[in-house]
């Protein structure tokens, strides 16, 4: 059995790519949880100005 020694101060630095457009897509029932998902990401969303 080998052990992971990763630490993530090992790892490569993440690549950010800045994109103009983007669709998010949630999936569900039409549940609470899924109109509560959707109220929160209009939220955030708007605070940012997008």
């Amino acid at each position: 059995m080998t052990s992971n020694t990763s630490t993530p101060d090992s790892r490569p630095p993440k690549q950010v790519h800045q994109l103009d457009r983007v669709i998010i897509r949630f999936a569900g029932d039409s549940g609470d949880g899924m109109q509560l998902t959707g109220d929160r990401f209009a939220h955030e969303s708007a605070a940012y100005g997008k």
